[in-house]
């Protein structure tokens, strides 16, 4: 890590075991250990549910505020291109 000039700080982190069903939160996601269908262990991440509703609400809004708009004009940005 020093490599990348990156420092740890130890207030804030804490040591996880996947394997005792222990999950930790990181950049917006939920990560956890399940077991795939294929009798494997793999690790899971899923969107935080108020990342994912704020996500669903921007999206809302751009489709209502250009309704009549093509979609190939429609942006994630909310502008209208072209």
């Amino acid at each position: 890590m020093a490599k990348l000039q990156v420092k740890v700080n130890e207030e804030k982190s804490r040591t996880v075991d996947l394997a005792r069903g222990e999950s930790f939160g990181f950049l917006g996601f939920d990560f956890r250990r399940i077991r795939s269908l294929a009798g494997k262990w793999r690790p899971k991440y899923t969107p935080k549910f108020k990342k994912r509703t704020a996500l669903l609400e921007r999206l809302r809004e751009i489709f209502n505020r250009f309704q009549s708009q093509p979609v190939d004009r429609i942006n994630i940005f909310g502008n209208t291109l072209g």
